[in-house]
């Protein structure tokens, strides 16, 4: 399983470029970090790596994974306010119902007490945690998290830590955005931009 990035650029503007030439390979052997100063393109890069964004120029390639199976979280991704835990979750997953996540796994990401609520009266570490569990609990083959530990908690922080160690041990990408010294250490490779 393997992302090769060949030479990506992003301009929002036409002129200024977030990100300049950048080239990569990304593969299941490594958990990866891009850190970096406060505009350098590290959720930018993290965005087209998940398909919300096209690069101005340069080409990536997925071998031996699916676009289709990526999971993606970053503090500025909006949910469903006026849905419940559990419709967002059965709308996320529309191939199957929440019933089909073991008690184990609700209870693991801290969502089995939250499923009546609605996203709207969820604390933002709460959400954070429903982020978590959207994202990952079916094992993408590729997982970008972007600052995965905005307004978690030490309880909330062990989440991410058992997501990192359980795609360490799997074939698959993990890749995290971020500056904390807490979510750098989580990881084996740091990339700088």
């Amino acid at each position: 399983m393997q992302i090769t990035v060949n030479n990506i650029s992003k301009s929002y503007n036409g002129f200024e470029f977030v990100l300049k030439n950048f080239t990569y390979s990304f593969d299941h052997t490594s958990c990866y970090c891009i850190t970096g100063n406060n505009g350098s393109g590290k959720s930018t890069l993290l965005r087209i790596l998940a398909g919300l964004s096209q690069p101005t120029s340069g080409t990536i390639e997925y071998e031996k994974c699916s676009v289709n199976s990526i999971g993606f979280v970053a503090p500025a991704m909006n949910l469903y306010e006026d849905l419940t835990v559990k419709e967002l979750c059965e709308f996320q997953f529309s191939s199957h119902t929440v019933a089909s996540f073991s008690r184990e796994m609700l209870e693991k990401y801290e969502v089995d007490s939250l499923m009546k609520k609605t996203i709207r009266s969820l604390s933002s570490g709460q959400k954070q945690r429903v982020k978590l569990f959207v994202a990952s609990s079916n094992q993408p083959d590729i997982l970008l998290l972007d600052e995965p530990s905005t307004n978690l908690d030490a309880r909330g922080f062990s989440i991410i830590e058992t997501i990192v160690d359980e795609y360490k041990k799997s074939e698959k990408i993990i890749i995290i955005a971020s500056n904390l010294q807490n979510e750098i250490n989580l990881t084996n490779v740091q990339i700088p931009l």
